[in-house]
């Protein structure tokens, strides 16, 4: 099994009901994650497994596996290449997620990273 965390204290997290929103703070870049994908992402913040957060998404929104880990396992891979998240050897106790009855799971759509560059000059001057 593969776990992950975020990569702190470079990175900083805020969840909000149907988005996570990252900041790192070493380039000044933040990035968006929204929809089914913040689900993904708030299952993998409460530290389950990425596989286990992955047969979750197909559970839940019913979508078909591969579909789902081709889309999901990319989208571990762009958080892994912004450096947002690190892998973590210790198995973690994962939450079990009190947040998801109140959360928008009405669709899936495909796994996105949204990447805004416009405050890198800003954290680069100082």
């Amino acid at each position: 099994m593969s776990f992950v965390r975020l990569n702190e204290p470079n990175v900083s997290a805020e969840i909000f009901d149907n988005e996570v929103l990252m900041v790192n703070i070493i380039t000044g870049r933040y990035y968006s994650i929204e929809g089914s994908s913040a689900i993904f992402m708030r299952f993998l913040l409460d530290g389950n497994s990425v596989e286990a957060s992955i047969e979750k998404m197909i559970d839940i929104y019913s979508v078909d596996k591969n579909e789902a880990i081709e889309g999901l396992s990319r989208l571990v891979d762009e958080l892994e290449i912004e450096n947002l998240i690190v892998k973590d050897s210790s198995k973690s106790n994962a939450n079990q997620g009190d947040w998801l009855s109140s959360a928008d799971i009405s669709s899936y759509s495909v796994p996105k990273l949204e990447i805004h560059s416009d405050m890198e000059d800003l954290v680069l001057l100082s």
